[in-house]
């Protein structure tokens, strides 16, 4: 097999990647599985090419006695280059959280990217912006950037919403469930508790007052709308 063989292999291997990863990209777009479809394919497109490069090297040089001494080497850049990419985040996630003391509803502005922290990992930050979108930050990439952290009372939205509800159901019952219908929206600030407040009504029912804390006034909204439909559904007169 030729030197033009191979090279004309991986233009096809290059190109197919392209379209597959354009293609699937297209097709899962706002689907459940799109998040775990997006971080496969890059491992795989690795994997792939990796693969290939072992492959063309065994075939071009497969006859010459430095063979195995070439595939020493090319396993331990293989090794090198991954093992620098992992001590990279660590080394600049230890630096950053020690200078930084990054917490879990801090929210964090940096030059492209702003969002609330929702996951402190080992290798990455995991923000969420103020759309309801999850973005996952190497910690290298972060190491460089002006990181601001704005005042909390310059992007807390604290709001309110009355709801009546049938007396038939158990105080502690209506807590927990609100409480849960809450903390799994995208639209609040975990780091802040929703406050529910049950009083007596007339015609057998109760009054709900639920407070919490969003990003924005469409959060608000959103959430508003949000408690309002899951109130009718689960706690029908």
């Amino acid at each position: 097999m030729t030197l033009l063989t191979i090279i004309f292999l991986g233009i096809v291997l290059f190109i197919s990647m392209r379209v597959i990863i354009y293609f699937t990209g297209f097709a899962i777009r706002g689907t459940r599985i799109s998040n775990t479809i997006i971080r496969v394919i890059p491992v795989v497109e690795f994997s792939l090419w990796t693969v290939f490069l072992f492959w063309a090297a065994y075939v071009l040089f497969d006859e010459y006695s430095f063979m195995p001494s070439l595939l020493t080497v090319m396993g331990l850049i293989l090794c090198l280059a991954i093992g620098w990419y992992i001590v990279r985040d660590l080394i600049s996630g230890m630096i950053l959280k020690s200078e930084n003391a990054f917490d879990t509803g801090q929210y964090l502005k940096t030059n492209f990217a702003e969002g609330m922290i929702k996951r402190i990992g080992y290798l990455s930050l995991m923000l969420e912006t103020t759309n309801g979108e999850t973005i996952k930050i190497p910690y290298s990439k972060l190491a460089n950037q002006v990181l601001i952290r704005p005042q909390k009372e310059s992007i807390n939205k604290y709001s309110s919403i009355s709801l009546e509800i049938s007396d038939k159901y158990n105080h502690s019952e209506i807590k927990e469930k609100i409480t849960r219908a809450i903390n799994s929206t995208p639209w609040v600030i975990y780091s802040r508790n929703p406050e529910i407040i049950i009083s007596s009504k007339n015609n057998n029912h109760l009054l709900i007052e639920i407070r919490f804390v969003t990003f924005s006034d469409e959060h608000t909204n959103n959430l508003k709308k949000h408690l309002k439909e899951f109130c009718t559904e689960n706690f029908p007169s």
